[in-house]
């Protein structure tokens, strides 16, 4: 009888271990899909990133060449106006002569 004892104890002691294993390698595994989501989810904002970074150099590409032609466009503006100036005080001089 005390032989049968040993042998139900050590059967539910083995049915014990390969339970607890079971349940640790389950835990593992669903673990490891979470660390997996979250290594996806970091390399999709990486990429995110990543893509958000070269829209931005583009951007200062685009806004460096804007205010170069917004500069060329002011210097324009100041030699028509100056050249306006002058046509007009020449014209302003030319009828105080003719009074």
């Amino acid at each position: 009888m005390d032989l049968l004892l040993r042998y139900i104890q050590l059967v539910i002691g083995v049915a014990t271990l390969f339970t607890l294993a079971w349940g640790v390698l389950k835990v593992v595994k669903i673990a490891e899909k979470g660390v997996d989501d979250h290594r996806y989810r970091l390399n999709t904002l990486e990429s995110q990133v990543a893509n958000m970074n070269l829209k931005v150099i583009d951007f200062v590409h685009i806004s460096a060449e804007i205010s170069a032609r917004l500069n060329d466009s002011t210097e324009e503006i100041r030699r028509v106006r100056d050249r306006l100036d002058k046509f007009l005080d020449s014209q302003a001089r030319h009828r105080e002569l003719e009074t």
